[in-house]
């Protein structure tokens, strides 16, 4: 269970450097009514595959270790169009499949590699009036990842839906200089999902203050 008493990241001398090989291969398409498209696909394996594993929950402890051969393949695509110089939207997708192979320990063969959520996605708009305000929410999905390679021991955590919101107004706009007052709202939706290391979101927060923007 680590060292009782001490949190934060434990050494690992035995650790050994990862090799492998990845493969990566997209487009980009520019369509009418100024539709951009973009799609990728990645295929990696790697060879002594570093992951960091959850060794104690209390104190809250994490290690860093060889767990055999890992495969990671998937694909990303994105839509994004820029429908006048005042309005902007953008939704792009991941989908990720994970493996992991360890031939000497069947508890930890044939799992997911921690920290890596299976689908992952973001929906935004960004419009700016003409009296200066600049409105940008997005919407941002994450459909949940394993804390460790452990079939015993490891927890799912899932993350859900996450809205935020970012709002500013010009105040004076000079040749050189923008100032603007702005607020930054995190998790509108105050979701209060459970966090690794018996941490928990705390839901509903935000931000807001002066900006100056020098050209």
């Amino acid at each position: 269970m680590g060292i009782t008493g001490f949190n934060g990241q434990l050494p690992n001398p035995n650790l050994k450097p990862e090799s492998g090989i990845g493969l990566d291969a997209g487009m980009d398409f520019k369509l009418p009514v100024h539709f951009k498209v973009g799609v990728r696909i990645f295929y990696i394996t790697l060879q002594d595959a570093i992951v960091d594993n959850i060794v104690s929950y209390n104190p809250s402890q994490t290690q860093s270790i060889n767990a055999g051969s890992s495969l990671s393949k998937g694909g990303e695509i994105e839509i994004s169009q820029r429908i006048n110089t005042k309005l902007f939207w953008f939704a792009n997708c991941t989908y990720i499949i994970t493996n992991i192979k360890n031939k000497l320990d069947s508890n930890q063969n044939n799992v997911a590699i921690p920290f890596s959520p299976n689908e992952l996605v973001n929906i935004g708009i960004n419009y700016i009036a003409p009296f200066g305000l600049t409105f940008a929410p997005s919407l941002n999905y994450n459909g949940g990842f394993y804390d460790g390679t452990s079939k015993n021991d490891r927890k799912w955590f899932t993350p859900g839906i996450i809205l935020n919101v970012y709002i500013a107004q010009r105040i004076i706009k000079g040749d050189s200089y923008l100032i603007e007052c702005f607020a930054n709202l995190y998790n509108t939706t105050n979701n209060n999902y459970e966090l690794p290391w018996q941490f928990k979101n705390p839901g509903f927060s935000g931000m807001y203050g002066i900006k100056v923007t020098f050209k």
